[in-house]
């Protein structure tokens, strides 16, 4: 009914009020709600956990159809097909297998080409293939002598650059393929697989080197008129442990970012070092470039001025010349690095006595040791390194001179390291040591200026015209400042 809207009293029949006489007002015609019909929400399915693999119906309209949802779990992840130690293990026989092997095969080699009591016996080239291969791993050979001629014990460090860098190169191989096929859960889970692989073939060397240890083989004994010992010495192994475990890290680590779609170790290690690493391969590609042109001059120039071939080079077939051309392809890389050190400028130094001399002394460039004509030998790595240099300015691989300078500078504090020659003979109660390698100090001004002013000179030559002409090249005025 209402009330009146004046005097509020109740609304009666009529169309006034019947206590203050106002005409009712008209009553406001209803407006249809707009809202739309609240419709029943669909019933939510059950929860099913995803092993089961059964599918769930999901809601359905009213009609003659129906939504069905399977609900799946993701195919399981691919096993890695081998534990951990199965996997390490198989790192460690493909590492140290085929390279003992080659080290046997090369000590047989050389042995039975020199013929004789000292062609030795295979077991004798199994030891000494052993004693090799701890060479190649910057290891030590040992040689007791107990004799009425001679009473000592002599100790020879030399690293044979080749086998250095064929055993990396196998490492390297090995580890990425280890880890495609058994992938890691993580990079620390490889980085641990790595240095385990590591710690195996420094173990398993370790353990061959001393279970060889023997006396007498390759006739020493006829020799020295005694019994003589000759084996790998242990602690000097410990060296390999690091540089093994870096190969192994660096393979694994990087197939397990390229299997799962992340920047590769190069790129890490570049951001990381602010980009000193990116220029280690070009300085070891100075390095071969320099060796290979220098030994082909050097070829050369021996063919034009008729100097006499050696006749055991003559004759390559023959039992010594075999023996001499083992020797050389062990020692050859080591040369080819002192031969380019020297012409960089570097000196070459030998110190105490035994069979390097008896006093200190240097050979070098800056010691006045060439004679005017080998001055131009200058010119080789000067070429290859604007080459070089040129090719990757061109290529937009530019970088700053300093980084491109302490590149130099750790490679060839590494290469200082490995091409050092030690020899120690105690006996009598007396120790004569002598040590023959690159000397330190000019090792690092020259490797320095060398690296820096290359990366300068490349960047000026290999800029096209139009961006020096726009100003100062960026590595000139970086060197400016």
């Amino acid at each position: 009914m209402g009330t009146c809207t004046r005097c509020g009293t109740a609304r009666g029949a009529g169309d006034r009020c019947q206590f203050c006489g106002r005409p009712y007002a008209a009553a406001a015609p209803a407006v249809p709600s707009q809202a739309p019909p609240a419709e029943a929400s669909p019933p939510v399915p059950a929860y099913q956990p995803a092993a089961t693999y059964q599918p769930v119906t999901a809601y359905q309209p009213p009609g003659d159809y129906a939504v069905t949802v399977a609900v799946l779990t993701p195919p399981p992840a691919k096993p890695t097909g081998n534990s951990d130690a199965s996997t390490i293990g198989l790192s460690v026989a493909a590492v140290l297998g085929p390279y003992m092997l080659a080290c046997v095969v090369l000590t047989a080699l050389m042995a039975t080409s020199i013929g004789g009591d000292h062609a030795g016996s295979p077991a004798d080239w199994l030891r000494g293939g052993i004693v090799v291969a701890a060479l190649g791993l910057r290891g030590s050979a040992f040689a007791s002598f107990d004799g009425s001629a001679l009473s000592a014990t002599m100790h020879l460090t030399a690293t044979p650059l080749l086998l250095l860098g064929c055993v990396l190169v196998l490492t390297w191989y090995v580890g990425r393929r280890a880890e495609r096929e058994a992938p890691s859960r993580d990079e620390a889970h490889a980085t641990a697989r790595a240095a385990l692989s590591a710690l195996g073939v420094v173990a398993g060397l370790a353990v061959l080197a001393l279970v060889s240890r023997s006396s007498g083989g390759f006739g020493l004994d006829a020799v020295l008129g005694g019994q003589a010992t000759h084996g790998a010495a242990l602690r000097p192994m410990l060296f390999a442990l690091p540089v093994l475990a870096v190969a192994f890290g660096v393979a694994r680590r990087d197939a397990w970012r390229q299997a799962n779609g992340l920047t590769s170790v190069r790129e890490e290690l570049a951001f990381r070092t602010q980009g000193i690493s990116e220029h280690v391969v070009p300085t070891l590609q100075h390095l071969a470039g320099s060796a290979v042109l220098l030994g082909a001059v050097l070829l050369v120039v021996a063919v034009a001025t008729g100097e006499d071939v050696p006749g055991d080079l003559a004759r390559p077939f023959d039992g010594n010349a075999v023996a001499g051309g083992v020797a050389l392809l062990f020692g050859l890389p080591n040369v080819a690095v002192a031969a380019v050190a020297l012409l960089l400028g570097m000196s070459a130094h030998r110190g105490g006595g035994g069979p390097f001399g008896g006093q200190d002394s240097s050979f070098g460039l800056l010691h006045g040791d060439f004679d005017g004509s080998d001055y131009l030998y200058l010119l080789i790595p000067l070429a290859v390194g604007l080459v070089l240099s040129v090719r990757r300015a061109q290529a937009g691989r530019v970088g700053g001179w300093w980084q491109a300078g302490v590149a130099s500078v750790l490679v060839w504090l590494a290469l200082w390291h490995l091409t050092l020659m030690r020899f120690t003979v105690e006996g009598d109660g007396e120790s004569v040591s002598a040590s023959i390698g690159l000397g330190v100090l000019g090792l690092l001004v020259a490797s320095f200026l060398w690296g820096a002013g290359l990366q300068v000179a490349g960047q000026l030559l290999g800029t096209p015209r139009d961006a020096l002409e726009r100003g100062w090249h960026p590595a000139v005025r970086e060197t400016a400042s």
